[in-house]
């Protein structure tokens, strides 16, 4: 996540569509600004009407579990792909609701990386009115950050992780890591 050009797409029908944030810094402070432009992105984006019809449609297919239904549009509709080399790059939510919604076939879905999927997912929690939250992990006690996902918090404090990883076998579970940092979105 770090050591990279973070750049952040707009929503549909924005010009210019991306702009360049610069180059992130190395180690956690790298983490922390790609962090903050997420949290930033996730909070414009819940207001968007793509999203926010999303998050309805979500909600009244799903009452009883909405954050599964986000997980399972997580996984249907965003195909996974890593960003180009030396890019951080961040996709505006509503811009893949837009072309997930234009695609024909499962090759025509929007690509994203975690992140990506994680930025989707935590805006339409946020404009369910639900608490959604960012978490990072890493597979080592001592390595860089290696993966992000969305998960909602409630009142108690527990995290429901949705993370759509291709190796995560359902919603509410979460891929396997040595060690957690989680972010509010609110």
């Amino acid at each position: 996540m770090n050591g990279l050009t973070l750049v952040v797409e707009g929503p549909p029908d924005t010009h210019p569509q991306q702009r360049s944030m610069g180059q992130l810094p190395q180690g956690e402070a790298g983490t922390e600004a790609t962090i903050a432009a997420m949290v930033a992105q996730i909070r414009d984006a819940a207001e968007h009407p793509l999203v926010r019809d999303m998050a309805q449609r979500i909600a009244e297919a799903n009452p009883t579990a909405p954050a599964a239904g986000v997980y399972m549009l997580l996984r249907r509709s965003v195909r996974f792909h890593t960003d180009p080399p030396g890019l951080e790059l961040l996709r505006h939510p509503a811009r893949m609701i837009a072309a997930a919604r234009a695609a024909r076939t499962a090759d025509a879905l929007p690509i994203g990386d975690c992140d990506d999927r994680a930025d989707l997912g935590a805006s339409i929690l946020l404009a369910m009115g639900l608490r959604p939250v960012l978490t990072v992990m890493a597979r080592t006690q001592r390595g860089p950050w290696e993966h992000v996902y969305a998960g909602a918090i409630n009142d108690a404090g527990v995290v429901y992780p949705i993370d759509a990883d291709d190796h995560v076998t359902g919603p509410g579970r979460e891929a396997a890591a040595l060690r957690r940092r989680t972010f509010s979105v609110l």
